[in-house]
């Protein structure tokens, strides 16, 4: 098969527009807000087909030079990172910097695990504090605290990309940085755009998730939302989420167990799926994906799931749509970004995490009390893009990033710099009584 019947033919998957349950006109989107950086590491290398991902020697190379601290918890190792591809101006990164590679949030030791969501606490804190909100130019600025999740995924783009560490965004945008940019809704853009944007399988996910949340007693009894009305009536993106009161839950032991135990019941959910579709739990070797069983095997195993009928439906209609992936196929999606990004889904479970809420920074009314504060999770098979490029504020529910737009400005990488030192240095200053 020449390359160029299998870039015409669709060979992977049509259109999965079906999945979008609600109305996407009244989704609102940022599609594009420009991010200056460093373009001179904009072709970030990205490992070779026969290469590690992380190993030690390429985590050194691309990562330990940008550390601001290091911070020895005696049972794993976690630092504060500058970006070489900012998704602010004000931003900063916590890594998991051990020799050993930890990927997902149960990865961690429970020393990292408390110190990621004590330095995310610290954050917040920090960006709410006058004389700091003064110095960076924050006021009616917004914040984000994520992180994704694609150990398995290697052979294409990702939201965690091709770093498998644990890394934990901690983003802020000066209201400057959305000068000038309309909202305009979904059911406008492009099915591609649409899809990088909102996930097709994002609604679906949320919609099963829920109740399985409600059910295990997550987060002590708090709103859980799993719709699409329910997340466009409460200014949200599709999906998951949680709404807490404040932001006092964040650097919790009981926010932390509830907290790994919804990605045990997200991955426990895929491997269902995954059963379902090609009688497979395990990840498939890179450049495959496990072939699909017969058409009527996967409805039947899907009839067999514990999901709302909803969900089971659509999933159904997807294995009448989706196509194994040939030989000839992936090595096509080897040579070709393009067609691999729109069209090979994820090899195993990719999913996003993110803190926020939709009140800008006022020094009279700061982050630190706004009320209130969402958890967020988007499970994602197409997308590429993390929940640190695409996130919502109280301008829009979705906000996509465009990273390096331009180089920063000689004041805006000072500022950056100093934004970024004085925020590690208060968490050293910090580090006993977050961790206590």
């Amino acid at each position: 098969m020449s390359d160029r019947t299998i870039s015409n033919s669709g060979v992977v998957m049509d259109t999965l527009g079906f999945l979008y349950s609600g109305d996407l006109s009244q989704v609102k989107a940022m599609p594009c807000v420009p991010v200056p950086g460093y373009p001179r590491f904009a072709a970030f290398p990205a490992p070779s087909a026969n290469e590690e991902t992380d190993t030690a020697e390429r985590f050194r190379r691309l990562f330990v030079p940008d550390f601001l601290r290091e911070f020895d918890l005696g049972d794993g190792k976690m630092a504060v990172c500058n970006k070489r591809m900012p998704h602010s101006v004000t931003d900063t990164m916590i890594i998991q910097s051990d020799v050993d590679v930890r990927s997902r949030y149960r990865d961690l030791s429970e020393a990292q695990r408390r110190f990621a969501l004590a330095a995310a606490t610290q954050f917040v804190n920090y960006v709410s504090d006058p004389s700091v909100t003064r110095r960076y130019g924050l006021r009616g600025g917004y914040i984000h605290v994520t992180y994704n999740t694609s150990a398995e995924t290697l052979d294409r783009e990702n939201g965690m990309g091709y770093t498998k560490r644990f890394h934990l965004h901690l983003n802020y945008w000066r209201k400057e940085q959305f000068a000038g940019v309309a909202p305009v809704s979904l059911q406008e853009l492009s099915s591609d755009a649409r899809n990088e944007l909102l996930d097709p399988f994002t609604e679906i996910s949320a919609e099963w998730l829920k109740p399985l949340a409600d059910e295990a007693g997550l987060f002590a009894g708090r709103r859980t939302i799993g719709t699409f009305d329910a997340s466009v009536a409460a200014g949200l993106p599709p999906g998951f989420a949680v709404e807490f009161p404040d932001w006092n839950f964040l650097s919790t032991d009981s926010f932390s167990h509830d907290l790994g135990r919804l990605q045990d019941i997200v991955f426990e959910q895929f491997a269902e799926v995954q059963e379902a579709f090609t009688g497979r739990r395990d990840a498939a070797a890179v450049w495959t994906r496990h072939p699909l069983l017969p058409v009527p095997e996967i409805v039947h195993r899907i009839s067999s799931l514990e999901a709302p009928r909803v969900v089971r439906d659509k999933l159904a209609e997807a294995a009448r749509r989706l196509r194994s992936v040939s030989p000839d196929v992936g090595d096509y999606f080897r040579r070709h970004k393009g067609a691999r990004t729109r069209n090979l889904l994820m090899n195993g479970a990719n999913f996003s995490v993110g803190v926020v809420t939709l009140e800008p920074n006022f020094e009279p009314s700061p982050i630190v009390r706004s009320q209130p504060v969402w958890l967020m999770l988007q499970f994602k098979m197409l997308s590429t893009l993390g929940s640190a490029g695409v996130f919502c504020n109280g301008l829009a529910p979705i906000v996509r990033i465009a990273r390096n737009s331009r180089e920063l400005t000689n004041a805006e990488e000072d500022l950056r710099v100093s934004f970024q030192k004085e925020f590690a240095d208060r968490l050293a200053g910090n580090l006993g009584s977050a961790l206590a």
